[in-house]
């Protein structure tokens, strides 16, 4: 496989880690929330301490060069694109 092959790889697997670790803490806090355990709510909390430190930090790290690098390494986008505005949805390749 091509090296770029293997960027984008990462960069997916990394989005994927830092989605599931938001929905992670969505579930285990919702569940938190509402008990009657006096020490559920500071449990909660170093969890998400732990877990952030450990997997959501070096998992938005990943995200943010592989991204870099796939723009960097790419024909057809470049950093002169208006691709992250929310009023331009036509893409590198419309002639714009």
């Amino acid at each position: 496989m091509r090296v770029d092959t293997w960027i984008h790889l990462f960069h997916i697997l990394s989005a994927l880690v830092w989605v599931g670790d938001g929905v992670m803490h969505l579930l285990v806090g919702a569940r938190a929330r509402p008990s009657t355990d006096p020490t559920a709510i500071p449990a909660f909390a170093r969890i998400v301490q732990d877990v952030g430190f450990r997997a959501l930090t070096p998992a938005v790290i990943v995200v943010l060069l592989t991204g870099i690098w796939l723009v960097l390494d790419s024909a057809s986008w470049h950093f002169s694109h208006r691709n992250a505005s929310a009023t331009d949805r036509r893409g590198p390749c419309s002639g714009s």
